[in-house]
């Protein structure tokens, strides 16, 4: 079990302390680009948030669906669940454009 595994653990912990620890390890790493790889501890901190309702998180995820990278996005978003989720990834699945590697 590496670090960015304990990630989603702590969340299932919830609390506006645990809030705030996750909000911390969404900082950290490459911040090029919105959101990280679902497996780094940024990007699963990121997911993490979303699914605690953190509507800011949620959203670049949201936009990350529909680029190059959608495939990270799918895996957060099945980490999240529930509505949002669902109805995001029906959408793009309605909407989808292939992106040819």
């Amino acid at each position: 079990m590496g670090f960015s595994d304990a990630i989603f653990p702590l969340a299932a912990e919830g609390g506006t302390t645990v809030k705030m620890v996750l909000h911390s390890f969404a900082e950290i790493g490459d911040k090029s680009r919105p959101v990280s790889s679902f497996d780094t501890v940024r990007g699963k901190a990121q997911s993490a948030l979303a699914k605690l309702g953190d509507a800011r998180e949620l959203e670049k995820i949201l936009e990350e669906l529909h680029s190059i990278e959608y495939r990270d996005a799918v895996k957060k978003l099945q980490y999240i669940g529930g509505q949002v989720a669902v109805a995001a990834l029906s959408t793009r699945l309605k909407n989808m454009v292939f992106w040819i590697n």
